[in-house]
This record gives C-alpha cells, structure tokens and sequence, in this order.
C-alpha cells in the first residue's frame, strides 16, 4: 500500500499537508513492542521524505514534525543507516526547501549518533550553513539552536 501512496504523492498541498499529519499519527498504532513498531515506522520515511522535499513551508514542517516524532521510535541502527540516509538525500536535493528540511532533521537526531556519525553530521551541517541560498542558511541557523546544546565542550 506505502508504494502505491508513493506514487501518488503529487504537488497537492493540501493532500501532502494531511498525508504527513497521518502518516506522522500512525507512530503510536504500528506495534505493540519498542522493535516492532520501529521496523514498521521505518516504511514510513520514503513518503515523508517526498513530503518533505515540498516547496510549500507549512507542508515541509508537517513533513519534518512527522519525521522527528517517527525518529523518536526508531531503534538506533535504523537511525544511523535509513534515517541518516534519508537527511543525506534530502541535502543534496535540488530544491532549498529539502536542505532546510535537512538541517532540521539533523539538528533532530544529533544527540543519538555515535561519535563518527556526529562528525560527519558536523560538517555536511556547515556545509549547509554555507549554503548559497539564503533561506538554507536561514534554516541552518534555526536548527544550530537545537546542535549546539549537544555539543561536547
């Protein structure tokens, strides 16, 4: 059925706006146990990241707002290769708007990374900060607010 909800994802705001509301809310019905329910979250992330790529900013929070909530579930393995494989997509996107989504889903799951992974979140995180547009940089500096309180010193 997620395939086919994939394919039919289209340029309708409205419909974007509510599927990743939904998908978002299916978090807490997709299993009974902590594993179950992260390997079922995990098949949610294709279209919310398609969601997210979205130039319409209130369609892209709701997107990254599911997102964060579905991270929240996710085991640690499925965050340092899925999830973070998805920001990687999402940041070398086309669009600004799926870098600024990139930079909110980092700053997001920055505290669950092992110590290789924070580095190299670190600098694809300043990468954006650098970027030529100005609405990433702007996105980069909300999301710093949120990295630098788990920084190490």
């Amino acid at each position: 059925m997620l395939t086919e909800l994939i394919d039919k994802i289209d340029c309708n705001p409205e419909l974007m706006m509510c599927l990743a509301e939904q998908l978002g809310a299916l978090t807490d019905s997709l299993g009974s146990d902590a594993k179950t329910k992260a390997q079922n979250c995990a098949h949610l992330l294709r279209p919310l990241e398609i969601i997210a790529g979205s130039d319409d900013s209130v369609v892209q929070n709701k997107a990254v707002a599911a997102l964060n909530k579905i991270s929240n579930v996710l085991s640690d393995e499925i965050v340092h290769s899925e999830y973070v494989d998805l920001i990687k997509r999402l940041k070398k996107g086309d669009f600004f708007s799926m870098r600024i989504a990139a930079c909110q889903l980092y700053a997001q799951i920055y505290e669950r990374l092992n110590e290789e992974k924070r580095a190299v979140v670190r600098k694809k995180f300043a990468k954006l900060v650098k970027d030529d547009t100005p609405m990433v940089r702007w996105g980069s500096a909300q999301a710093m607010a949120v990295i630098t309180l788990h920084l190490e010193k």
